[in-house]
């Protein structure tokens, strides 16, 4: 989907938790290609979610969108947040926005984090 279209079909999943960080459990996401095991999704998103308020907000076949309340609040942080997002889904600044101070640069005003794996 390109920014700002609309899907023909939407599936919303109800997931009993109100933790969003357990969803990729529940749904059993990823362990495919480059993309993380459930667990490893579930352990980042439950530390992103006590260091910065990030909730999982959306998750297709290939993507994960999350909320953020907290975003890092200077460069040093921002950088080792940039590192383990880097480790975690590399497409993202190889595919993405180019390199590591780019993707830190970017995480300090963003209250929008979003990961894909090909």
């Amino acid at each position: 989907m390109m920014r700002g279209m609309l899907y023909q079909e939407v599936v919303i999943a109800l997931v009993p938790t109100t933790a969003s960080w357990q969803v990729p459990a529940f749904l059993k996401f990823g362990n495919w290609n480059d993309c993380p095991q459930s667990e490893v999704h579930v352990a980042l998103m439950k530390h992103w979610y006590e260091l910065y308020g990030a909730e999982v907000v959306g998750i297709s076949n290939d993507v994960v969108e999350m909320q953020v309340k907290n975003p890092p609040k200077d460069m040093a942080e921002s950088l080792h947040l940039a590192l383990e997002q880097y480790i975690y889904c590399y497409d993202i600044v190889n595919q993405g926005v180019q390199t590591l101070k780019n993707l830190a640069t970017a995480l300090l005003e963003s209250k929008i984090w979003y990961f894909w794996w090909d």
